[in-house]
């Protein structure tokens, strides 16, 4: 029984390790189109300030550069937000994993301590007997002569 909890425990952690690992992928993918939506923002923000500056018919270019911006912006938006599902997603199949993983790790405990108190008996139950028996074999110290 040992070996197969033994076999579970890797098998489980190995899973475990894998699960997390899918999960760093999606937060870097989260991170990734995070930054892109940053880039966006700061991109918009300057050509605000250039147009503010500058004459009236670069302003008439900017009605242009705004909505092929702000339809980067909705895509980069529902990209986070699927990302941001499937980190959500994932971070519940890590939490699920790790407590397969616990319970398997207690049970395997729970084993060894029973095993340990079976040991405890038995190696007490052999001292009882051996105490007896060399108490039996003494000769009698208050016997008449």
């Amino acid at each position: 029984m040992a070996g197969k909890l033994a076999t579970l425990i890797r098998l489980h952690r190995w899973r475990l390790d894998e699960q997390q690992r899918v999960l760093a992928e999606n937060l870097q993918v989260l991170d990734k189109h995070e930054a892109a939506l940053r880039a966006i923002d700061a991109w918009i923000e300057e050509e605000q300030a250039y147009v503010r500056d500058a004459p009236a018919e670069h302003a008439l270019t900017y009605s242009a550069f705004a909505s092929a911006v702000d339809q980067r912006r909705t895509t980069c938006l529902k990209a986070i937000e699927t990302a941001q599902g499937e980190v959500a997603h994932q971070r519940d199949a890590v939490q699920a994993c790790y407590r397969e993983l616990r319970t398997i790790e207690l049970a395997d405990e729970a084993r060894g301590q029973r095993e340990a108190a079976e040991r405890a008996r038995e190696e007490r139950a052999t001292l009882d007997e051996m105490a007896v028996l060399g108490h039996a074999r003494r000769p009698a110290s208050g016997s008449c002569r």
